[in-house]
């Protein structure tokens, strides 16, 4: 059986994909669903779709209020498809600029020597403090994803250049 997508819309509105063709489940007291099974049983044996539902209900009771989405606000959320880019060239890897990535390693040393002098607490969430997580961030994925190490030791350059500059 392949596995079914639900999407909460605005409400008790959800869009149900996966199966043959995508279906409208109403949920409430008597739920209902656009199905041909839904249409034959009815109540008296949910069908796929309704139990769909009930498990992303049952798995986050409140997702239906608090991520409300569309269809189309879901493809935003997803970006374009592989058919829109397929044919686009690749972005070119960023490089780690390696004033960024020096910046970022003083900053987590200085985050941490305050850290061990008592000058800090593990709980002072401030501007060092964000720069060190991206320096972090930045070390962790160095060798595997340096595009991403390039921009964590930017971002932390970034934050400590705003701070100096305070």
């Amino acid at each position: 059986m392949a596995q079914l997508a639900v999407v909460s819309l605005r409400g008790r509105q959800y869009h149900v994909s996966g199966g043959r063709a995508p279906h409208a489940v109403t949920w409430g007291k008597q739920p209902k669903c656009d199905c041909p099974d839904f249409a034959y049983r009815g109540q008296q044996r949910p069908c796929k779709h309704l139990r769909a539902v009930a498990a992303f209900r049952d798995a986050e009771p409140l997702a239906h209020v608090i991520f409300p989405k569309t269809p189309e606000d879901v493809l935003d959320l997803l970006g374009p498809s592989w058919d829109a880019v397929k044919g686009r060239p690749e972005r070119p890897a960023r490089g780690v600029v390696p004033s960024d990535r020096r910046v970022a390693v003083l900053t987590l040393e200085a985050w941490a020597g305050e850290l061990r002098a008592g000058k800090r607490k593990a709980t002072t969430f401030d501007g060092l403090w964000a720069a060190a997580c991206c320096a972090v961030q930045g070390l962790e994925c160095e060798r595997t994803a340096p595009s991403s190490a390039a921009e964590f030791f930017a971002d932390a350059a970034a934050i400590v250049r705003s701070k100096a500059a305070a």
